[in-house]
């Protein structure tokens, strides 16, 4: 095959707050992640890749960029307007691809939406496309709205806090959407759809899945794969303490002292449920992962597409006492991330 003359098409499949061991791939004994590991299989995987910033925004937009956040100007989830900014998106675009933005593109909150002029289809599931829009303008609830089911949301605490539903905090529980509009299946359903009507022209599209992030609410099927009683690492009940500020063992100590919204038990059991749940949410990513991936396939384009996989961020998830990936955000179970390439043609599978 001639590379210089073959245009391949892309697909970037991005998640949120994924820690990099959560992976079969990567020798965990209890994440359930087939898709995933058919991924790396194929493909190559990198077991020491770093974000570049601990936080959604500058990390999506240094990972669309190319750039350090000291380039691009973003350390928190808002900054300047990236007006002489390119993504690779834009790139794309300019050499006539088609484009699309999907899922949870969080670039970023204000101002809103840096990639949305670069794309052929912008389809964020929780932002609306403009700032003066309201959150019922984003397409995702647009779609549950028709479906009449928006009340039922529980994938974000954007939309918790938005529509005065209970938030899940740190614990965990099943999901009550329907499986086949959740914001996964809806995220998968679009790009899909894109692929699927595309013309002569190859597609630069990126998929971003909202889960394993808070709140831990995957569909019940996934829920029930992982026991009630999973048995935690050692470090969920090792408070490690050397060589941690003050901050650190405040967090903590907040966790220990913290209220169980939906069984208001003993602690272990609540972190069992913690535990339970981004497992459950990340096997929840695999199987959208793994429905792109058979469509690819089932479509005779994965000879023809580079897949990529990645996410924003890892997090602690429970590790040290901790559910989320602050306040220790220099921590090498919020540093470290997942990535996995596959370019047909050009490198063996299963390398890592």
């Amino acid at each position: 095959m001639d590379v210089h003359r073959k245009r391949y098409n892309v697909l970037h499949i991005i998640s949120d707050q994924h820690r990099a061991d959560l992976m079969g791939c990567a020798g965990h004994d209890q994440a359930i992640t087939p898709n995933l590991d058919r991924l790396a299989a194929s493909g190559t995987r990198f077991s020491n890749a770093y974000t570049q910033n601990t936080i959604c925004t500058p990390s999506r937009i240094s990972n669309l960029s190319g750039q350090y956040c000291h380039n691009h100007g973003y350390y928190a989830l808002s900054g300047p307007t990236p007006e002489k900014l390119p993504s690779y998106i834009h790139h794309f675009k300019r050499a006539g691809y088609r484009t699309a933005g999907i899922g949870k593109l969080h670039l970023p909150d204000d101002p809103l939406n840096w990639i949305a002029d670069g794309v052929d289809l912008y389809a964020d599931c929780y932002y609306p496309q403009r700032q003066d829009q309201p959150l019922e303008e984003a397409p995702y609830a647009r779609y549950l709205q028709k479906h009449g089911i928006l009340h039922l949301e529980d994938s974000s605490t954007l939309w918790a806090k938005h529509l005065g539903k209970e938030n899940t905090g740190w614990d965990a529980r099943p999901s009550e959407m329907p499986f086949e509009h959740n914001v996964e299946t809806w995220c998968v359903d679009r790009a899909v759809e894109f692929m699927n009507n595309s013309d002569e022209r190859p597609f630069c599209i990126h998929v971003s899945l909202p889960r394993p992030h808070h709140q831990l609410t995957p569909d019940q099927h996934f829920w029930d794969m992982y026991p009630d009683d999973i048995e935690l690492p050692e470090s969920y009940s090792y408070y490690e303490g050397k060589g941690r500020p003050p901050h650190f063992h405040k967090m903590q100590q907040k966790l220990a002292d913290y209220s169980w919204p939906h069984q208001p038990d003993d602690h272990l059991s609540g972190l069992r449920r913690v535990y339970k749940g981004t497992l459950a949410c990340v096997t929840q990513v695999d199987h959208a992962v793994g429905r792109l991936l058979d469509y690819l396939e089932q479509s005779g384009l994965a000879d023809n597409t580079i897949v990529i996989y990645n996410t924003d961020h890892g997090c602690y998830h429970g590790l040290y006492g901790l559910p989320e990936k602050k306040p220790g955000i220099s921590s090498e179970a919020v540093c470290r991330i997942p990535t996995i390439w596959r370019v047909p043609g050009i490198a063996d599978g299963g390398k890592v």
